[in-house]
């Protein structure tokens, strides 16, 4: 089997050994110089059986280099991790041309699908060398929340991110830490390093999961880099979740703020559950969402 990717991911070395193990591959960065030139270049030099692309902006992919590249026998996948709302055009302009566009949510599938386009489900893997249980540990807070606050109206749940932010601050000011970009309130960043990223998570206790949007099998990839450093991961309960993970036996969940704080408060005293918890939730993303699997995944999609 022969790979092009054609995205973002060309610098991980997760991905990238996952690409080696289970295909001849080839890789061109989205951002690079006569990008389409070169895709088409090294599509015709490597006749790929699957063209695989992670592409977030428009205005970088060409319909034209599309079109040549599925002439000459390619499988073409177009793929996010994000999620828009809504869809964007040019996903629809460049869907008219490949064989398969895939969303890492069941809302987006099935809008697509309604709309007369061939999509599927296909969740975003995480490097299980970076984010494991092994490794060091950075002295961090009890709990904690790693994401980016773009503001209250940017994003469908950016309120409410900021709203328990500021609810975890004021109920719990020496044993809450939050990290990223845009919090006047913040603790630190750790936007510029993976690995640092799976120290703060094995250093904590309870990490939140929150995503921007409240899409069905939406998660984004910090509920696999939490539970994939072995940490209790308590998540915002989102459709299609059961799919999954468990709630109570792979992570713990919540729908109001009040049993945010009755979840913290029980698994911060019950230390032999929350354990337990986070040993099996670090097994499921092994079994099912390591970068491996996803490669795995994308070869199974190709009809």
């Amino acid at each position: 089997m022969k790979i092009l990717y054609l995205g973002l991911m060309t610098t991980s070395g997760g991905f990238t050994k996952a690409l080696r193990d289970n295909c001849e591959y080839k890789m061109l960065d989205c951002g690079s110089t006569n990008f389409n030139t070169n895709a088409k270049i090294l599509a015709s030099n490597f006749r790929p059986d699957i063209v695989f692309i992670q592409i977030q902006n428009d205005s970088i992919l060409e319909v034209e280099t599309v079109k040549k590249i599925r002439e000459m026998g390619a499988f073409v996948i177009n793929w996010t991790g994000d999620v828009r709302e809504p869809i964007p055009k040019w996903y629809y302009d460049i869907g008219e041309h490949i064989d398969l566009t895939c969303f890492s949510n069941m809302t987006d599938v099935r809008q697509f699908r309604a709309d007369g386009y061939d999509s599927e489900y296909l969740e975003i893997g995480y490097d299980p060398e970076i984010y494991k249980p092994e490794g060091e540990a950075i002295d961090t807070k009890e709990i904690v929340f790693l994401a980016n606050n773009y503001g209250p109206t940017h994003f469908p749940l950016g309120k409410l991110r900021i709203d328990m932010v500021n609810f975890l601050k004021a109920n719990y000011p020496d044993r809450f830490a939050v990290y990223g970009n845009g919090w006047a309130n913040g603790d630190g960043s750790f936007n510029h390093s993976q690995p640092e990223e799976a120290k703060l998570y094995r250093g904590a206790k309870i990490a939140i999961n929150v995503s921007h949007f409240d899409y069905e099998r939406y998660n984004s990839d910090r509920i696999l880099r939490i539970m994939g450093t072995g940490t209790f991961c308590l998540s915002k309960r989102y459709e299609g979740m059961s799919q999954d993970y468990q709630p109570g036996v792979h992570l713990g969940v919540f729908d109001t703020f009040a049993q945010l704080k009755e979840n913290i408060d029980y698994y911060l005293a019950h230390e032999d559950e929350r354990k337990e918890m986070a040993r099996q939730g670090n097994e499921r993303v092994k079994e099912l969402y390591t970068f491996d699997k996803m490669v795995k995944s994308i070869i199974k999609l190709k009809k």
